[in-house]
């Protein structure tokens, strides 16, 4: 693929990952930032938070770890935006109605992706509205 079609195609998928990120966060109840210590045998994932961008949060909390069921893997960052598994050790931003994950978006991000930094300003853009 040509450089300048790749650069068009990525500030595409970009975008829709900003408008995936403003519509997660205003239909979530609770976002945060968090580490996933450990995953039982129940498939809950134990996740201590480092930080409550929205909502509000216990200091650690038991979320539906997901496995593979619903796992969507693409070439395109925004296809694999609503995932929700997680794994043992990783930092996600999680988002959360009504006990439930709408998303666990790894926090080491490559390009392509929307930062950390700028998701993390969208749900407090939103969260102010």
């Amino acid at each position: 693929m040509a450089p300048d079609e790749q650069r068009r195609i990525d500030a595409e998928d970009l975008a829709l990952q900003v408008e995936y990120a403003e519509s997660l966060a205003s239909e979530a109840e609770a976002v945060f930032i968090g580490q996933v210590t450990s995953i039982d045998d129940a498939s809950l994932a134990h996740v201590v938070v480092d930080r409550v961008l929205k909502g509000k949060a216990e200091t650690s909390v038991r979320l539906p770890a997901h496995g593979l069921e619903g796992l969507v893997i693409s070439c395109r960052e925004s296809d694999m935006f609503h995932n929700g598994q997680v794994s043992a050790g990783l930092r996600y931003i999680f988002y959360l109605r009504d006990g439930n994950v709408l998303r666990a978006g790894w926090v080491e991000r490559r390009s392509g992706n929307l930062s950390l930094r700028d998701e993390a300003r969208i749900v407090r853009r939103v969260e102010g509205d």
